[in-house]
């Protein structure tokens, strides 16, 4: 069975996009020579395998090139501006964290590729002239790397959004950067793109645009979303582990109640991606040691509808986009988002809550350390009595426990 996953690629993207630009706002960023707004790693993207058609590459190639295009910045995800640099004050100075090239290269690393793609997010800021990050110049710059370049430097500067408010000036910064930031060999291509696409938004999927599938058999797709858990849990210390350890206790869960092989699969990759809307969470937020204020949890709370919406990009995850969208509901209706209550929410969905709050009690936070085994249980008991955990599930938790 092949699972078209283009949609939800595009859709983590995009949550990543929401992160970073919120991130920037937070500390106050000078947007001022700057253009480009959200869906930036998507317009990248979109703009890059268009630029790859114009260059005869192969379907695998361009594949490959639409995925990094979508994930070149990635590395944001843990490369957040500490609190004492936030008086920071151009976005120049935020690019220029040769880190977030670092650790994105590392993220994607696991990324089943079709081809070889070492070092393109690595180099993706690299500039033809060798004056980029890692002084790498000319043709030693990953071709992927310099393709995605030219569409980096036009929405960081113009705006892939609307490219006919500036066309002509745009056509002049790629004739200008030509044998600079720019790889010779690619103006004339980037230029017949830009003729093609004057009138396109890029925010939006071009209906031209050369990969409108990418299938997966199903371990492929499960060696994707292996890694984009990767990605998330990388957000913080706190939580480097977080969606691992759930993976492995729903995993037990699965074992338990004898589920097939396919629902056991679905149940780990809830379990894995269940927290990607807090990508677009601030760090600042997410490892607050003090109370949150209630704009701050509002966001917060947007988090697992973020993640139910992702997994409704592709249709044999419809279970799964539900019991994501689920797993901080409580059975008294006080849990979030919607405050549904008792056989509202799915049974995998509970599994899910228990499986992330006893994990959640059993790690450090920073408002504070780890509960003991003894703890947690006792915490989650108080829970129950109050109505918002399943009983019986609890009881099957205990049982797990004690095997392990």
């Amino acid at each position: 069975m092949k699972i078209d996953v283009i949609r939800i690629i595009e859709q983590f993207s995009r949550i990543i996009d929401e992160g970073v630009l919120y991130n920037l706002k937070i500390y106050g960023f000078n947007f001022e020579n700057y253009k480009f707004t959200t869906n930036h790693q998507f317009k990248v993207g979109h703009f890059s395998v268009h630029l790859g058609e114009k260059l005869g590459l192969s379907k695998e190639e361009l594949e490959d090139l639409f995925i990094l295009g979508l994930f070149h910045d990635v590395g944001f995800v843990a490369a957040e501006i500490a609190p004492e640099n936030k008086n920071v004050n151009a976005l120049k100075n935020y690019e220029a964290l040769v880190g977030h090239c670092i650790i994105g290269e590392q993220l994607v690393s696991h990324f089943p590729f079709n081809t070889n793609v070492s070092k393109v997010i690595a180099f993706h800021h690299e500039k033809y002239d060798g004056t980029g990050f890692f002084r790498i110049s000319g043709e030693n710059i990953p071709l992927f790397s310099r393709i995605m370049h030219v569409g980096n430097s036009i929405d960081l500067f113009y705006n892939l959004d609307n490219l006919e408010e500036k066309y002509d000036e745009i056509c002049e910064f790629i004739k200008s950067e030509s044998g600079l930031s720019l790889d010779p060999s690619l103006v004339l291509p980037a230029l017949e793109v830009l003729i093609d696409h004057r009138k396109t938004n890029f925010s939006v999927r071009c209906e031209d645009i050369p990969i409108k599938h990418i299938e997966m058999d199903w371990n492929k797709l499960k060696i994707l979303l292996e890694s984009l858990m990767k990605i998330i849990d990388h957000k913080s210390p706190f939580t480097y582990k977080h969606s691992t350890t759930i993976s492995s206790l729903a995993d037990q869960f699965s074992e338990l109640y004898n589920y097939n092989q396919i629902k056991k699969d679905k149940l780990r990759i809830a379990a894995n991606i269940h927290d990607v809307g807090k990508l677009q969470v601030p760090l600042s937020i997410l490892e607050k040691p003090t109370i949150l204020t209630g704009a701050e949890m509002d966001l917060i709370m947007t988090h697992p509808t973020a993640g139910e919406e992702m997994f409704r990009q592709i249709d044999e995850f419809d279970e799964i986009a539900i019991w994501v969208g689920q797993h901080h509901e409580k059975l008294n209706g006080k849990g979030y988002p919607k405050g549904l209550a008792g056989d509202e929410i799915l049974f995998e969905s509970r599994v899910l809550a228990i499986c992330d709050i006893y994990v959640a009690l059993t790690e450090d936070r920073p408002y504070r350390p780890a509960f003991s085994k003894l703890e947690a249980i006792k915490v989650m008991k108080e829970m129950i009595q109050r109505g918002e955990l399943d009983s019986m599930i609890f009881i099957d938790l205990l049982t797990i426990l004690n095997q392990s």
